[in-house]
């Protein structure tokens, strides 16, 4: 009988799998091997053995082969370190079968641990995105390092046994602890945001993209508040729920946590970002800004001013929310569900259109402008914003009036999805659409999509938007209102007109 004691391996410093462990003691040889482990093997073998020399358990002289399935995977770490030990004592000490472990499912049990030349158990780096993985997994128990209880979250769904050292294992019963760290939400941002007057519908937009989870270009001359506008965003996005807010603060390579308090991450990549930096990429495989504003903002500052293949390197990862990068026989999923948040001038002056000063670029640079952000790239961008320069705003809404709104669409959202892997009405696939976009007047809708001769995925986005607005104004059905205001938001062609780069906005 080799029972199957579990663990996880890292990989890239995010994704964590699963592993079986299992150890058997053979005529043969004496040695101690273990499989499954590449180059780390020998080490590993050493350090268990001294660390059950000091703890004063009688290690075997005889042939024993321990193996870590799946063989094949690459792994990362010497947090198997216990569950290999484990995996032993199970074979050679009976007094293992009565200690706190028999009350435990070990199906449902990880043992995530270094050990010292002492029997210490040593923390881990990366215990928060074990954890996370593991909840997802269906883990319930978790045997870990006692030092690590400080970095985890209060009232995780799982139970934790922290043992300080090897010898811990024997005993009859272990005080199952939490974390230490009861998060809250960062809510500053507030009288930033106050002091700040934007025109109304520009306040609209940022609060439809916020509450719906839409991608936004803001376009204008310089000086009007489109930079501004972008990074503010960042206070109006909806407060997440527990198990956001969990995966925001396990991602911590991405969030922003200080005190115990937690924000969206917001990343900020310079124009000169390669495709490499913005989605991932190299040997070994490393994630990119995509993934590090993952749950968060992602801002692109003079967006055409950006390489165009750094550009249209973002199109899966807005479309799929996720990327996927292969590298010769290795191929990683990165998570990259973010807010995308972009600005641009008209020209490379930036004053096409405007009433402040005359645009001196040639129809030439105009189109050429023009074309870094049309085509599929923009079929992607929901929202659409002209930023006019006009000064003085009436603010007809604060930032309390604006957070409450967008929480309470975002609430309207949460119990429509409950069943589903939806967060946001922008996450909603096509072949869903019919099903959480109901129209009101469905052969009217029909008529003014049928009229613009935009794309499939366009439409699509349009009636995404329209959704958000009405939960917005508290609808249970997408009105011609919606609808029309949504179609407001698509404003490019009227504003850089195909073949009429002269032209400025109507």
């Amino acid at each position: 009988m080799h029972p199957v004691i579990q663990s996880y391996t890292i990989e890239n410093g995010i994704h964590c799998r699963i592993l079986s462990v299992q150890t058997v003691i053979r005529k043969g040889i004496p040695g101690f091997q273990i499989g499954g482990l590449s180059s780390q093997s020998r080490e590993t073998c050493e350090r268990i053995k001294t660390a059950f020399h000091s703890a004063s358990i009688d290690f075997p002289y005889k042939s024993i082969f321990t193996n870590l399935s799946p063989a094949g995977l690459k792994k990362n770490g010497s947090h198997f370190d216990l569950a290999i030990s484990v995996s032993l004592l199970y074979q050679i000490e009976s007094e293992i079968k009565n200690s706190f472990l028999k009350k435990l499912d070990l199906k449902k049990t990880i043992f995530l641990g270094e050990l010292s030349l002492s029997g210490e158990i040593l923390p881990l780096e990366n215990i928060k995105s074990i954890i996370q993985a593991a909840i997802l997994d269906g883990i319930k128990n978790i045997i870990l390092p006692e030092k690590n209880l400080p970095d985890l979250v209060l009232g995780l769904p799982v139970h934790l046994f922290p043992m300080r050292s090897l010898l811990d294992i024997f005993k009859k019963n272990i005080t199952e602890k939490q974390g230490q760290i009861k998060l809250r939400l960062n809510t500053e941002g507030e009288n930033e945001f106050n002091s700040y007057h934007f025109p109304e519908h520009v306040l609209r937009a940022m609060m439809i993209a916020a509450a719906g989870w839409h991608s936004i270009l803001l376009i204008g001359p310089p000086g009007t508040g489109k930079t501004t506008a972008a990074k503010l965003l960042r206070y109006l996005l909806p407060d997440p729920d527990y198990h956001e807010l969990l995966e925001i603060y396990n991602f911590s390579y991405a969030g922003i946590v200080r005190e115990n308090s937690v924000q969206r991450p917001v990343r900020i990549p310079h124009h000169t970002a390669t495709p490499k930096s913005m989605v991932g990429g190299g040997s070994p495989v490393e994630y990119g800004e995509v993934t590090r504003a993952h749950n968060g903002l992602l801002i692109l500052d003079e967006m055409a001013e950006f390489n165009r293949s750094s550009l249209q390197s973002l199109r899966e990862p807005m479309q799929e929310k996720k990327i996927q990068i292969t590298r010769g026989t290795e191929s990683i999923c990165f998570p990259a569900d973010f807010l995308f948040a972009a600005t641009t001038n008209p020209c490379s002056c930036g004053y096409l259109g405007s009433s402040l000063r005359a645009c001196i670029c040639r129809p030439s640079s105009i189109e050429s402008y023009r074309k870094k952000i049309m085509g599929p790239l923009r079929d992607r961008i929901e929202l659409e914003v002209i930023v006019e320069g006009e000064k003085n705003y009436e603010k007809k809404i604060n930032y309390r009036e604006a957070k409450s709104i967008i929480n309470e669409a975002s609430r309207f959202q949460k119990e429509r999805f409950k069943n589903t892997s939806y967060r946001y009405n922008s996450q909603i696939d096509e072949n869903d659409l019919v099903r959480f976009c109901s129209l009101e007047h469905i052969k009217e809708a029909e008529t003014l999509f049928n009229s613009t001769r935009y794309s499939h995925r366009v439409i699509s986005g349009i009636t995404r938007i329209a959704r958000t607005i009405a939960d917005l104004s508290g609808e249970e059905k997408i009105n011609r209102n919606c609808i029309m205001e949504a179609l407001s938001y698509r404003i490019l062609d009227e504003y850089w007109p195909s073949g009429n780069s002269h032209l400025i906005k109507k």
